[in-house]
């Protein structure tokens, strides 16, 4: 609707994302039938390892450079951080269904992370290796350090973000941070991305209740009135591009989704939980400075790892 009323020339782009979203519905709710749940348990990670490895051997031999002549930072599952927004839920999902399956994690595991992990370095794609680094930290932590676990949740990560928009906005604190990222190679203000935060939260507010929907990139540059030289097709921050598309009313519905999984004391013992809410938490650390520009995949993960939790009970009372 949002889409019709802003940008009609985007309306094939929304009607594909729509049909991406119904299809990650139904998805779940196979899941939910104990002989669609099997099948997926079993064959869901070797398709995922396959996708994986082959992402990885793409840039290894350097495929888009050699092949299509284009920058190495793009492989098979997509260019740069945007490529992460697919291997960090993998992970989670990948962990979860072996857990499930065998109730431990093998070799193939350890070579599929390293796999993950290596092919966000060699692409320098920082951001999406910091998340995916975070996995294993976040699970230690979960398993061992109950202290740390008591504010180590979804909330909490809330609060985080919502802070992050207060010191940019209002204080700057990117300036805090110029030292230690000019020591390492990369731009005082996170490669531009706290530039296009100030501008973007600046005419936040010009964004009906139900957002812009789909748009492009000139309709983009020209509502919130970037800087000349600045090429920018979205905010490079999910929670603020889910505002300027989906407006406060789809801001709620997906925080309401998000808040809606209940990560008990009692589900620390189940690793297959473990494993699917650590790479929630490592996808929100990505989400904190990239976004994805299909609207589907975070609704996936989080529909998929609110499926985990909410049949936790009755998978162990034997009815699932």
């Amino acid at each position: 609707m949002a889409t019709l009323l802003n940008c009609r020339e985007c309306i094939l782009s929304a009607i594909s994302n729509c049909a991406q979203i119904t299809l990650a519905y139904c998805l779940g709710r196979l899941y939910e039938r104990d002989a669609y749940k099997r099948k997926i348990a079993k064959c869901m990670p070797t398709v995922i390892s396959i996708y994986v490895y082959i992402d990885f051997i793409t840039i290894i031999l350097g495929f888009s450079e050699k092949v299509w002549g284009i920058e190495s930072t793009i492989s098979f599952l997509g260019y740069d951080n945007y490529a992460a927004f697919y291997i960090v839920p993998m992970i989670g999902i990948k962990f979860s269904l072996d857990y499930v399956r065998r109730k431990k994690l093998n070799l193939e595991d350890l070579i599929f992370y390293s796999c993950s992990l290596m092919g966000k370095i060699l692409t320098g794609s920082y951001t999406a290796a910091i998340a995916i680094a975070l996995f294993p930290i976040f699970a230690y932590i979960f398993l061992n350090i109950k202290y740390v676990r008591r504010w180590l949740n979804v909330k909490s990560f809330a609060v985080a973000i919502v802070l992050l928009f207060v010191g940019i906005y209002f204080f700057n604190i990117q300036n805090v941070l110029s030292h230690l990222l000019s020591s390492m190679g990369k731009g005082i203000t996170l490669n531009s991305r706290t530039v296009i935060w100030r501008v973007v939260l600046q005419g936040i507010f010009k964004v009906p209740i139900y957002g812009l929907g789909n748009f492009t990139e000139e309709y983009f540059m020209d509502f919130f009135g970037f800087p000349y030289g600045y090429n920018v097709t979205h905010s490079h921050f999910l929670f603020l591009d889910l505002v300027i598309q989906t407006g406060i009313i789809g801001l709620i519905a997906f925080l309401g989704m998000l808040f809606s999984i209940r990560f008990k004391n009692s589900y620390f013992k189940d690793f297959s939980l473990i494993y699917a809410y650590t790479s929630l938490l490592s996808y929100l650390i990505l989400c904190m400075f990239d976004s994805y520009p299909f609207l589907s995949m975070p609704y996936f993960v989080i529909g998929y790892i609110a499926s985990l939790c909410w049949n936790t009970p009755s998978r162990k009372s034997g009815n699932t």
